[in-house]
């Protein structure tokens, strides 16, 4: 991920991400599930204080994920964290 920063708090991060499947639940009809998983990200980050921050990004799927249907994933990520210096 790039983290381009557009104030000293606020910052825009923007790249790919590869997905590799470690488990699969039969919770749903589509059969053969595909292993790997390529997305783009986007999203923004906010420095609270100097060590505390919160982001959100959003996963766009670029491959199908089963080779019996038209499904690609979606992602919405949120997360907090402390920066040790």
């Amino acid at each position: 991920m790039a983290k381009i920063y557009v104030t000293k708090s606020l910052s825009l991060e923007v790249g790919p991400q590869a997905s590799f499947l470690v488990s699969n639940k039969k919770e749903f009809d589509v059969q053969d599930p595909k292993t790997f998983d390529f997305a783009i990200n986007a999203g923004l980050g906010l420095k609270i204080t100097e060590g505390i921050f919160i982001q959100g990004r959003y996963g766009f799927g670029l491959t199908e994920v089963s080779s019996k249907a038209d499904l690609k994933n979606s992602v919405f990520q949120l997360s907090a964290g402390i920066m040790l210096f």
